[in-house]
């Protein structure tokens, strides 16, 4: 359902899908996901490919069938797969006029380097990892419900941080209650349960709701340094499965004892020559 549906870059001497070419997943939670793939590509298991009959079709028509083949996600709920029914899917008979003029934004690494290089102290190897406490202290959070608290309008009050995977983990924003003391801008809020290990930064100060956690950096990190912790400490979803909750554990999850070069290379110049 992310990330174009790739989930690792290989070696295979298998025939290619072809760029421009669109899977579609056939099962799984991700059922129906759609993406246009920019380069040669092999597919996992129960996975379509599509091939455009105009071979003139443009990338922003391909990225609107994507969305309307998506659409039809709702019905293949409870476990239904598209293995044999893709072909029967009923869509759109034509491409609306707004697809033909839409434009799409370029993707830029421009201006990343505002974001700081890499400033904190580290004495291991991106290859190395340990604990997260390494890097940061970890602070429960408040603890708070959004409908107890007074709502407020920017610039009054602080945000109201939630367990959500959206919006910065913002759910609203609010005024700060006698004797709570918000966490500071600058660091990181981490969900320990429902969404383990969602993680934002703050560039403003916060209060948090139930099973967030705030991690604040034991060495001063630039912006762009405690983003890509978040991918970091992101990466680590998959321990989270099934129900399983972060409160006890987040101290002890393994990170890169460092980051790798390449982050050092875009922060700073904005490109990067590392290799997949």
């Amino acid at each position: 359902m992310r990330n174009n549906g790739v989930t690792a870059r290989v070696q295979t001497t298998v025939p290619l899908g072809q760029a421009g070419e669109i899977t579609v997943a056939l099962g799984g939670n991700g059922v129906l996901s759609s993406f246009v793939q920019p380069e040669p590509f092999v597919c996992g298991r129960d996975v379509m490919i599509l091939k455009a009959k105009d071979s003139t079709m443009s990338l922003e028509e391909k990225i609107w069938w994507c969305r309307c083949i998506w659409e039809n996600r709702y019905r293949f709920s409870y476990g239904r797969q598209a293995n044999r029914t893709l072909g029967s899917l009923l869509v759109p008979s034509e491409v609306p006029d707004w697809v033909h003029s839409a434009s799409l934004p370029t993707l830029s690494w421009t201006g990343l380097s505002d974001l700081g290089p890499v400033t904190g102290s580290y004495a291991g190897s991106p290859d190395d990892v340990v604990p997260i406490t390494e890097h940061f202290d970890i602070e429960y959070g408040h603890g708070l419900t959004l409908n107890g608290l007074a709502q407020a309008d920017a610039p009054e009050g602080v945000n109201f941080v939630s367990r959500k995977t959206k919006d910065n983990g913002i759910a609203g924003r609010v005024l700060v209650p006698k004797g709570v003391t918000p966490a500071p801008a600058g660091t990181l809020s981490v969900a320990l349960s429902a969404t383990p290990l969602a993680t934002f930064f703050h560039s403003e100060p916060y209060i948090t709701g139930y099973h967030v956690a705030v991690l604040k950096p034991r060495t001063k990190m630039s912006v762009g340094e405690l983003l890509w912790w978040k991918i970091a400490i992101e990466a680590n979803k998959y321990r989270y499965s099934y129900g399983r909750q972060a409160n006890r554990t987040l101290a002890s999850l393994q990170v890169p004892a460092s980051p790798p070069a390449f982050v050092t290379e875009v922060l700073e110049t904005g490109s990067s020559t590392a290799t997949a």
